[in-house]
């Protein structure tokens, strides 16, 4: 099997439109299976980050952070692994330092690391840590590129040649295929079963390439596209929903939407066109 495993699968931020936060898709065909997204933290009128909170929700990715320090003339890396729970997050505001962040699907991270991803859920670490050889080969580049499209530029250079697909496990990327498929519906045993694994086994491999469970990964996915289908649907109903992503009940994918949303259908929907900012 490819790495396509992610076709059609789109997963969104708690404010996909929001002002101060600006992201780009690989313009290399080649990086659309691993790499979700580009993105920035744009400045406001007066050069500074605004300094306010903003709620970040799982969006089964994992990010490297590069703060660009113009006037010291040097970069900072750091990996923000994936994420199962809500919490918010400030930009202080720093005159002359740029923030530009590679956006991986949860299961391609690994690919270009330079060991296992174990033990990086929620996690904030120094990019290096994990992604030494990409740091030594990027970060340079990007002290030097003048623009937002020359860094992407130079970035999708330095991933394509780093990036390992024999570094990755076709039994996860596999099971990853196969939960994308079922909207996170499908049960581990079921995906452990298909794939001629056990679930112990299963669970291992996950851990020390995505940093989290299969179970979890699914939980995720499903919030995911339920969350996608609450953007996108002209008319939301929360019954078909229930049938179309596998919940046992109403009440069941209330509380799993606000277990990862922090918040209701109806509040995640107005915080969404607010350009993130408190109601």
């Amino acid at each position: 099997m490819t790495m396509d495993v992610c076709q059609g699968y789109r997963p969104e931020t708690a404010a996909p439109a929001a002002e101060h936060y600006r992201e780009f898709e690989p313009r290399r065909p080649e990086l659309r299976p691993y790499i979700r997204c580009f993105w920035e933290a744009a400045d406001d009128e007066s050069g500074e980050k605004d300094g306010k909170p903003r709620l970040i929700t799982p969006d089964t990715c994992a990010d490297i952070l590069f703060l660009i320090d113009h006037e010291a003339g040097r970069v900072e890396e750091w990996f923000c692994g994936v994420n199962d729970r809500p919490f918010f997050s400030r930009v202080a505001g720093r005159r002359q330092v740029s923030l530009f962040a590679i956006r991986f699907y949860a299961w391609s991270a690994v690919l270009f690391a330079d060991d296992s991803l174990r033990g990086t859920r929620n996690g904030f670490f120094q990019a290096g840590q994990h992604f030494y050889r990409l740091c030594r080969k990027l970060s340079p580049r990007l002290l030097a590129a003048p623009s937002l499209p020359k860094r992407i530029c130079v970035a999708e250079e330095c991933l394509l040649d780093l990036c390992d697909p024999e570094h990755g496990s076709p039994i996860v990327q596999n099971a990853v295929f196969m939960i994308l498929r079922s909207h996170g519906a499908l049960s581990i045993d079921s995906v452990a079963g298909e794939s001629f694994i056990s679930r112990r086994q299963l669970e291992r491999l996950f851990e020390e390439q995505l940093g989290l469970s299969p179970k979890r990964l699914a939980s995720l996915i499903r919030y995911q596209c339920l969350w996608r289908e609450i953007l996108t649907a002209r008319e939301f109903c929360v019954q078909d929903a229930v049938c179309r992503f596998g919940y046992a009940d109403q009440p069941h994918l209330l509380r799993d939407f606000k277990r990862f949303h922090s918040m209701s259908i109806a509040q995640a929907r107005r915080y969404a066109v607010s350009d993130g900012a408190f109601f």
